[in-house]
């Protein structure tokens, strides 16, 4: 997994807000440097053992 905002190829992103703070937040987070090498690699071995269900939000309608 990489971080979406940095994937090569992502010239966009779609974020759900429910709130003007939340939007300025994403909006901070968007503007933020790259994540490091080191962070994407940890964050991989995080959700390595996850199923995609889980993972992946493309699978959250089968969580309900």
């Amino acid at each position: 997994m990489m971080a979406v905002r940095d994937g090569p190829g992502n010239d966009s992103l779609v974020v759900g807000v429910e709130s003007a703070e939340q939007l300025a937040q994403h909006l901070a987070v968007i503007g933020a440097p790259p994540l490091d090498q080191e962070t994407v690699a940890a964050l991989d071995a995080a959700v390595a053992g996850l199923p995609a269900a889980i993972v992946d939000p493309a699978n959250w309608h089968k969580l309900n």
